[in-house]
């Protein structure tokens, strides 16, 4: 495999990592977020449900865009 290549899929392993571990995150921290901030459950729920929201916006958006653009340039 060449250099382009391997990079381009260390780069992709990559991104998943932190795309999977940011989601991982916030659960655990449920009890101490709503401590600190002094928010219910209800309050927390919210912000959990924009997270996701928002993570499957911008999914649908990048999908969008990356079947709209040409791969042709990047992959010689």
């Amino acid at each position: 495999m060449n250099a382009r290549k391997t990079l381009s899929i260390i780069l992709l392993v990559a991104i998943a990592v932190f795309f999977m571990a940011d989601q991982n995150l916030l659960p655990p921290n449920y009890q101490l977020i709503m401590e600190e901030f002094g928010i219910s459950e209800s309050q927390m729920g919210l912000v959990s449900s924009l997270f996701v929201a928002t993570g499957v916006f911008i999914t649908i958006l990048w999908g969008f865009l990356t079947d709209v653009t040409s791969r042709k340039n990047y992959c010689s």
